[in-house]
């Protein structure tokens, strides 16, 4: 099953016609998103892939909407940490679905200072 943000960047193409789409997951994630991607050679030319390995080496700024759909919850404290420092504070706005236990959802609020 091809990821729900592949799908997304899609859907956005057509409604908000973003620039350019950064989709970042497992390598085996993002060939499934590119095998998706390339029936949309428009949207697809606009997307850059990027494995969850890569974002330890860049920071990604002016970033106008992040989306995280429940990956968040699945990568340890630091993960996520690295996620925020280097994408999410660097976004204008974002919507994170974070399904969880509620021991790791306690962490995640302790986190981001809201506990």
């Amino acid at each position: 099953m091809v990821s729900f943000l592949t799908v997304l960047c899609v859907a956005l193409d057509k409604l908000v016609n973003f620039e350019k789409y950064i989709l970042i997951d497992l390598p085996d994630v993002i060939n499934l998103a590119k095998r998706f991607l390339k029936h949309f050679p428009k949207t697809y030319k606009k997307v850059t892939f990027l494995t969850t390995k890569d974002i330890k080496n860049i920071l990604l700024t002016d970033i106008d909407f992040f989306i995280a759909d429940a990956s968040l919850a699945e990568c340890n404290i630091d993960v996520q940490k690295n996620y925020f420092d280097r994408l999410i504070k660097n976004s204008k706005k974002g919507w994170v679905n974070y399904n969880t236990t509620h021991k790791s959802y306690t962490n995640f609020l302790m986190f981001y200072g809201y506990l």
